[in-house]
């Protein structure tokens, strides 16, 4: 992460070139500085407190994944049970759910 903040001056100057925008020297120099001051937030708080919101979207995410796959399963059986019903209505095979 912290080489893509290093990379970040140069990108910016790359977006200034391709959009003909003019310069602020003053505000890369800003973004520099927070840069810079970035590995110095490295204390254990900071990586509980990370590790923690990190795994709380993970949680998110699985919980999300989990709720689709069980949306999806629950159409399947629903058309299962309505392919089913139709068959035995025709004096076919009952169902075995």
């Amino acid at each position: 992460m912290f080489v893509v903040f290093r990379l970040l001056p140069s990108r910016l100057g790359d977006i200034q070139n391709e959009w003909d925008i003019p310069g602020d020297n003053s505000l890369l120099r800003q973004v520099s500085s927070l840069v810079k001051r970035l590995p110095a937030v490295e204390s254990e708080k900071f990586q509980d407190d990370f590790m923690m919101e990190y795994n709380d979207t993970l949680f998110v995410t699985y919980l999300a994944m989990f709720t689709n796959c069980i949306s999806t399963m629950n159409e399947l059986v629903d058309k299962f049970n309505a392919a089913s019903d139709r068959q035995s209505r025709r004096g076919g095979r009952t169902a075995f759910i």
